[in-house]
Order: structure tokens, then C-alpha cells, then sequence
């Protein structure tokens, strides 16, 4: 009987404390970026902490230590205020924000996954993609939402050069959505797709999604930052440019506009998906970009002869436009 209380008093007693709960006493401003992070995606704080403690569990405390002390060394806590390119990178690179990429908002589809099955049905013209909307967060996951947002048969296949390049570059693609969304490309033999990103585990993810895709003996993964890019002049004849240029400060911006002009042919062109007014830090956006401030940008832009002009733009659908790479 004495053996049954005790065993009984031991299991009522105070749970010991998680992985992320000593995290957060250790690492002063973890709690405060995961209310950030509730807020910014629009759900419950005690779901998201939830899925980032079951996250952490998988690092193991040596890992998760060493990721919350880099983010310490970098300034980046306790504030979590990423402000710089490197800061940027680092977080991208690192496996907290991974946890918060596989494990909360389920970022990347599941390795295995046939992206083509996920596939809205494409958008004839802009009044069919307002109709259409987006399905939620809640339900359908980050990476399925995401996929109703590519309009590639509205702003990319129709201004396609034929007798230009058929090599595109996917700038800072991660697990590839911009290229895995292109509809037209198992029908088309010829294009072959140059994958850019830091993250080598998102660089593998891509590689697997393409092999399911049907796809895979037409990509090419690089790790290579977006200002830095390892190829020749005007290689690609167009080149995708999806969810980056908000997360880079205004100098790496503009460095890298001159990188996508240096290695895009003239009459190329460039789709970009840029959110408007999405400013939020934890979220590593350091742009608070408005519409005038995206045609400035582009306008003030040049490599050596080149520039790019306005093709297709809608204020309906802000976050979309292409561009023509011109000769001055």
C-alpha cells in the first residue's frame, strides 16, 4: 500500500517543464516571437505553440540550444528583429525556423507529394482569379494556399519569346513552388529550370517534388545567394522571381534587380510575386513595400544596356506583375 501512494503522489506532482518552456526562460524573446508569429498567420497562440514545442522535441535540446544561441550572437534576440541581409539568411537556415516552416504552418508540401493534384484550375483572366479566392490557412496548409496564388497563363506564358532561351531561372525558390506550379511545363520538353536558394534542405525538397512532378530531368538546383548568381550573362530567357525582394534590405534589392537584369536576355521576362504592405518582422520582411515604391524600384533599375519596362499589371491582384528585360 505504502509502494501504491507513493507511486500515486509521483504522478500527480508537477509536470516537469518542456524543451520549449526551458528555451524560453533561457532565451529571453523566444515567447515574444511566438505571439508574433500567432498573430502574423492568423491563428490560436496555444496551437502554434503547441506544434513548435512537438517541433523542438525533434531538434533535441543541443540543437535547439545551439539555433536559439546563434540567433543571440546575430542580435536577432531578444527582440527578434531581424533588420540585415545576413539575419535574414541566418534565420531561413536555420532549424528553429524550420520547426516553424514544418511543423506550424506546414510551409512545404510533404516529401512524396504530386504538387499537380493540388493544382487550382488555371485563371483565364483576372475576374476569374478574384472569384476563385484563396482556400483558408486553417484547413488547407501554407504550401496548398500558396499554389492558388502562381498565374503563370496570365503573366508569363503569353510573353514568352519563342526563339529566345528557354532556360528560366527560379530565384530564391525553396521547395520550388513557382516552377512546380507552371503548368505548361511537362508539356514542354525543352524548358529546363534553374533552382537558387541558401536553404540546401529546401533546395532537396525541391529536387524530390520534381521527381514526383515527372519533371526532374529538367532542374537544376544551385545554392547561391539571389545578388550572387553563378551564371553568364543573359543565360536565362525568363527568370521567376516569387516571395524574396520584400525579405532583402533596399541595398541587397537593388543588387539583386541588376543580378536578374545581367542574367536575363533582352525581350526576357521577369514574373515577380511581391506582397504589398506586408511589413512584419519576425516574419523576416523588411520591406514595407507599396505599389509606387515597386515601379521605382524597377524603373531606377539598369545592368550595362539593360532595363526593365511594365508588361502585364493589374491593381486587383497587387501582388502580381511582369516585366520586359529591354535594351536602354
Amino acid at each position: 500500500m505504502v509502494r501504491s501512494r507513493t507511486m500515486k503522489d509521483r504522478s500527480s506532482g508537477p509536470a516537469s517543464p518542456s524543451l520549449l518552456d526551458q528555451l524560453c526562460v533561457e532565451f529571453p524573446g523566444l515567447d515574444l516571437f511566438l505571439g508574433w508569429m500567432a498573430t502574423f498567420f492568423q491563428m490560436s497562440p496555444s496551437l502554434l505553440r503547441s506544434r513548435f514545442a512537438h517541433g523542438v522535441e525533434t531538434l533535441g535540446p543541443t540543437s535547439a540550444r545551439a539555433a536559439c544561441g546563434r540567433w543571440q550572437e546575430l542580435g536577432i534576440l531578444p527582440r527578434l528583429r531581424a533588420r540585415t541581409d545576413p539575419q535574414v539568411a541566418a534565420l531561413w537556415q536555420s532549424p528553429l525556423w524550420q520547426v516553424l516552416l514544418e511543423h506550424v504552418i506546414h510551409f512545404a508540401p510533404p516529401a512524396g507529394t504530386d504538387v499537380a493534384e493540388h493544382l487550382p484550375p488555371a485563371c483565364r483572366d483576372v475576374e476569374a482569379f478574384l472569384a476563385r479566392g484563396l482556400p483558408p490557412l486553417s484547413t488547407a496548409g501554407y504550401w496548398r494556399q500558396s499554389l492558388y496564388l502562381p498565374l503563370h497563363e496570365i503573366y508569363l506564358e503569353p510573353y514568352l519569346d519563342p526563339s529566345l532561351s528557354p532556360r528560366g531561372c527560379d530565384l530564391a525558390c525553396g521547395w520550388g513552388r513557382a516552377t512546380l506550379s507552371m503548368r505548361e511545363m511537362p508539356r514542354r520538353p525543352q524548358r529546363q529550370m534553374w533552382g537558387c536558394d541558401l536553404s540546401v534542405q529546401s533546395l532537396g525538397r525541391f529536387e524530390d517534388l520534381a521527381r514526383v512532378r515527372g519533371i526532374a530531368d529538367r532542374i537544376s538546383t544551385v545554392r547561391a545567394p539571389v545578388f550572387h548568381l553563378p551564371f553568364s550573362e543573359s543565360f536565362f530567357g525568363f527568370a521567376l522571381v516569387f516571395d524574396i525582394l520584400e525579405h532583402l534590405t533596399t541595398q541587397a534589392v537593388q543588387r539583386t534587380l541588376r543580378e536578374i537584369l545581367r542574367v536575363v536576355q533582352p525581350g526576357g521576362v521577369v514574373y515577380t510575386e511581391i506582397p504589398l504592405e506586408d511589413y512584419c518582422p519576425p516574419a523576416t520582411h523588411l520591406q514595407h513595400f507599396e505599389a509606387k515604391d515597386v515601379t521605382e524600384l524597377f524603373a531606377k533599375a539598369s545592368y550595362s544596356a539593360k532595363r526593365f519596362s511594365p508588361l502585364a499589371y493589374e491593381p486587383r491582384i497587387p501582388h502580381a506583375r511582369s516585366w520586359r528585360v529591354d535594351r536602354a
